[in-house]
């Protein structure tokens, strides 16, 4: 049997955000070519934005799971021992709601302090990587989690934060994801980007 590696993680949160990208280019191609269909298009995009902070949110959790009880193998090849109080991918879970005062369910895991937090409580040796990766301070988690409350909810309370966020008037998914940001790329792709990145350190 072969050792379970972080880079697996890291591996289907490359395929899946490479999905939404594609899902994302694809809707607002054809929303030009197709004006009539532009809801449907629309639609798309949105579901996009909640999947794209979902697949975050499954590659931080997996990540812990597995740095804190599977023995893993990290990106740059080093083995990571079991965290204290665990001894099989299982025990994880209930050990780290345990660490809690009144918790009864798990983190945010998108949230970058309930993450670290987490891992820090697990005491997993490699903390010190995982959490300057998912700490840092570019990552657009933030921003995808704004957008994606409104799209999921839609209430004035997410409409706010979103036209704030993003210095908007009016919540448009094709404007906000399309915009050119810094390094000149547009919006998505820039937050991708960011996302992987973070992903990849995070596993060294």
């Amino acid at each position: 049997m072969g050792q379970t590696s972080l880079v697996e993680p890291y591996r289907r949160f490359l395929s899946e955000s490479q999905l939404i990208l594609a899902t994302v280019e694809y809707s607002f191609n054809q929303s030009i070519k197709s004006p009539t269909h532009e809801h449907e298009y629309k639609f798309m995009c949105e579901m996009s934005i909640i999947r794209l902070l979902d697949a975050w949110a499954r590659f931080c959790r997996y990540t812990v799971i597995l740095s804190a009880g599977g023995r893993p193998v990290t990106r740059t090849g080093t083995r990571l021992p079991l965290a204290p109080g665990v001894r099989k991918t299982s025990d994880v879970i209930p050990v780290l709601l345990s660490k809690y005062p009144n918790r009864r369910f798990e983190p945010r895991w998108h949230d970058a302090y309930e993450c670290v937090d987490a891992a820090q409580r697990l005491a997993i040796v490699n903390f010190r990587s995982f959490s300057s990766a998912i700490g840092a301070t570019n990552s657009p988690s933030g921003e995808i989690r704004t957008l994606r409350n409104y799209f999921a909810h839609r209430n004035e309370e997410t409409a706010i934060r979103a036209k704030l966020t993003f210095n908007i008037s009016q919540i448009e998914v094709f404007q906000i994801l399309s915009q050119i940001t810094l390094p000149g790329t547009a919006r998505i792709n820039g937050w991708v980007t960011d996302l992987r990145n973070i992903a990849s350190a995070s596993i060294t």
